[in-house]
């Protein structure tokens, strides 16, 4: 089927060195409680010391690639989802260009987004689909994030922590050819109003030696509020009716790591069983911003998540989803 894949692979890469989550709020100023901690639900972080995006992004890519049995120069596409522009501040900057040299993916075009927050690797599949579906031939992309957190702003609005954010890479190998895994469904849509609400202030073009500068930060006045998640449930509402299942037809909604209470939130919102949301890694990874999802897929289809009525490894699709932050809303349903 034209624009139809699958996964063969997901891997992922964390830094050795791990921190404890409440040293790191306290060294960014924040007033640490028993309430804070229980609120953001994590208790460390893993930090790269040294370790680039990239290195890390290679790691991933190069596990994943095993693990489907694809050769890089198989590669018809490589899809950089990172938030963060690394290793150098400009934005125009694209990883995926540097991935495909180290791996020696000499027949694969390269493209990056970024902006869009946790939904990236939503963005990335669907890019996929569109360029791998434009061929009749089998296609191979590798979809790949990383992001190493700006020093010193490693906790998202220190004045009221909204995350705290670890460092680590993740890699998807998706193909046409896949025979299990396929994406049956996928919904995306942005909300211009909101393109500046998780944001990088200073250093990048502006002030490209002033690494200092450059930060990132949410605006609190559009920080996750009731609508956000009512737009996101009322899109993976969409995208259900279309594929004509309903929500007691999932297996899992895998959903991104920002805080506990960012889960809560969407799942008494959508209305999802308490046990309908994957447990994640979020209390040992914190925030690692586009690998969110990524991680927290790799750990379903290992079968490490059970059902909501606790059978672990069940049939039915499994529902990732994230609000990019109220800018980029997506939803895609994958095969169990």
């Amino acid at each position: 089927m034209a624009g139809s894949l699958g996964i063969l692979a997901v891997a992922a890469a964390l830094p050795e060195e791990t921190r404890p989550a409440a040293e790191l709020l306290r060294e960014e100023g924040a007033s640490v409680s028993p309430a804070l901690l229980e609120r953001l639900g994590v208790q460390s972080v893993h930090l790269a010391r040294g370790q680039t995006a990239s290195a890390l992004a290679v790691e991933a890519a190069r596990r994943a690639l095993d693990a489907a049995g694809a050769d890089p120069a198989s590669l018809d596409l490589i899809v950089d989802y990172s938030t963060l522009p690394q290793e150098m501040l400009a934005p125009a900057w694209n990883m995926s260009n540097k991935i495909q040299a180290e791996l020696g993916a000499k027949n694969a075009w390269t493209v990056g987004f970024s902006g869009a927050g946790a939904s990236g690797l939503l963005l990335a599949l669907d890019c996929a689909r569109a360029v791998l579906g434009a061929d009749e031939g089998s296609g191979t992309a590798l979809l790949l994030g990383a992001d190493v957190t700006i020093p010193g702003n490693r906790v998202l609005n220190p004045e009221n922590p909204v995350a705290v954010m670890g460092d680590g890479a993740s890699a998807v190998v998706v193909s046409r050819a896949a025979s299990k895994h396929r994406v049956i469904g996928m919904r995306l849509r942005t909300n211009g109003a909101n393109h500046d609400a998780y944001r990088i202030e200073g250093g990048g073009m502006t002030n490209p030696l002033r690494e200092d500068l450059y930060r990132l930060c949410l605006d609190p006045a559009r920080a996750p509020e009731p609508k956000m998640f009512q737009s996101l449930a009322a899109l993976c509402g969409d995208l259900l009716a279309d594929s004509r299942l309903r929500r007691s037809d999932l297996q899992q909604v895998i959903y991104t790591d920002i805080s506990n209470e960012d889960r809560e939130s969407l799942r008494r919102i959508a209305e999802i069983a308490p046990g309908g949301m994957a447990v994640t890694g979020l209390v040992r990874r914190g925030h690692v911003q586009a690998s969110d999802l990524a991680f927290n897929l790799q750990q379903a289809l290992a079968g490490e998540v059970e059902s909501p009525n606790g059978a672990a490894g069940g049939r039915g699709p499994l529902l990732l989803c994230s609000h990019g932050f109220g800018f980029t809303f997506g939803a895609a349903l994958i095969e169990r």
